[in-house]
């Protein structure tokens, strides 16, 4: 979750398909929303393997049921969560809650056109980073020295 300074951060402008967008930090309804997108996910995918595999109703109460069940455990910044949103898909939700408020035109799956490629996924990877005031290395800590007392 961006920290509560990302807040009032300014804003970054983002490159897509020859256009410049400005994409906000994430806020808590943000990251609540990405989560219920994931979970949301999970139980479709459910759904469409028991139409696709001709499942029993029986069959469908209980994969359902255990979609939820994952679901439910599942947050956007952990393990399967995290990998999950690594994905194309995953990338164009982010990026859409980070530029709908600048761009209400837009939608995810506009943005989903413009990453099909590593490159761009890489430039939107850091493009977040930078709005949400991320860093791969962050500053070490200050740690303060402690004065030794000289021996008379």
């Amino acid at each position: 979750m961006a920290a509560p300074e990302t807040a009032a951060a300014a804003p970054v402008f983002i490159e897509l398909a020859g256009v410049q967008y400005r994409m906000g930090p994430l806020v808590k309804e943000d990251i609540a929303e990405l989560n219920n997108w994931l979970r949301n996910q999970v139980i479709s995918m459910a759904r469409n393997s028991c139409r696709e595999t001709g499942a029993t109703d029986e069959e469908k109460k209980l994969i359902i049921a255990a979609a939820i069940e994952h679901a439910a455990s599942l947050s956007w910044m952990s393990g399967r969560g995290a990998r999950m949103m690594a994905t194309i898909d995953g990338w164009s939700q982010i990026l859409w809650t980070g530029i709908r408020k600048y761009h209400p035109e837009m939608t995810a799956d506009k943005i989903q056109d413009a990453l099909l490629d590593a490159e761009t996924i890489d430039y939107i990877q850091s493009k977040f980073e930078e709005a949400n005031q991320l860093s791969k290395n962050p500053p070490k800590r200050a740690v303060a020295k402690k004065k030794r007392r000289r021996k008379k």
